[in-house]
């Protein structure tokens, strides 16, 4: 069953696919897979304060509203592996180059950024009501400006152009392939190949623990060995597994000393 991309509203220019899909839903019912496509955001949205920066008609920027009132909100993390797969496998078909998940919520293609994920879950009781999913996928941008020796296309790795819409489709069936997974509760197949595609998985790296109030950033060393249940990312330090939300913990870069803010 074809879920996503049922229905497809594409938008010249818009402020935020995200914004706009959430506005859709405040005012009625929308169709599920419904997906809100534009070719240019002038204010994208990232994960936090961040923004998603994007030439006009070079990249696929799209909003996936689903229904996904089967999933309890405890298994939610699930929404971001099936999505991460998808944009990782669709990516695949494009290049031989390597192309990693980072944890929680970026795809990397050789070492850099290409595609980033933002969800947003409408809650009812413990399950899951609505979410709308932004993706941002690099396809065709080959300058990144400041953001250069962290951000990539696929244009870029492979110096060619690809054509948008044979891309979106492709992303669609991808999509459409590991929701029809989770939908059918495939839990364990779904994580094995979300760790077996981990960034820095059962290597040993360097993160650093974000300044909280009074209390200074610190670096250290350890070693990404999974995720829980509930997404927090496990690693292990000094001979201890410590779990990790979102935002409480650092990668550290080579070629930069912060995380990518795209």
């Amino acid at each position: 069953m074809n879920i996503i991309g049922s229905n497809l509203i594409v938008l010249k220019e818009i402020g935020s696919t995200n914004e706009y899909a959430y506005d859709l839903l405040s005012q009625s019912k929308q169709i599920d897979g419904t997906i809100v496509l534009t070719y240019f955001q002038t204010n994208g949205k990232g994960q936090g304060k961040n923004l998603w920066i994007s030439e006009k008609n070079k990249n696929l920027l799209l909003s996936i509203i689903l229904q996904p009132d089967f999933l309890d909100i405890e298994k939610q993390f699930y929404l971001s592996m099936i999505i991460s797969l998808g944009i990782l496998n669709t990516i695949r078909k494009y290049t031989s180059e390597e192309i990693k998940i980072k944890w929680p919520n970026d795809i990397f293609l050789a070492g850099k950024k290409v595609a980033g994920i933002l969800i947003k879950n409408i809650l009812s009781g413990k399950k899951i009501k609505n979410s709308i999913i932004g993706i941002g996928l690099n396809i065709n941008q080959y300058q990144f400006n400041e953001l250069e020796n962290i951000a990539t296309s696929m244009a870029k790795m492979e110096n060619k152009e690809f054509d948008l819409k044979k891309v979106l489709d492709e992303l669609i069936i991808n999509l459409n392939y590991y929701y029809n997974k989770l939908r059918k509760n495939k839990y364990v197949e779904i994580k094995k190949e979300y760790l077996e595609n981990l960034y820095k998985l059962n290597i040993q790296s360097n993160f650093e623990l974000p300044a909280i109030n009074n209390t200074p950033s610190k670096s250290f060393s350890g070693k990404i060995t999974g995720i829980d249940e509930s997404g927090r990312l496990l690693v292990e330090t000094q001979g201890e597994i410590k779990t990790f939300m979102h935002k409480e913990i650092i990668f550290h870069f080579k070629h930069h000393p912060s995380p990518p803010r795209l």
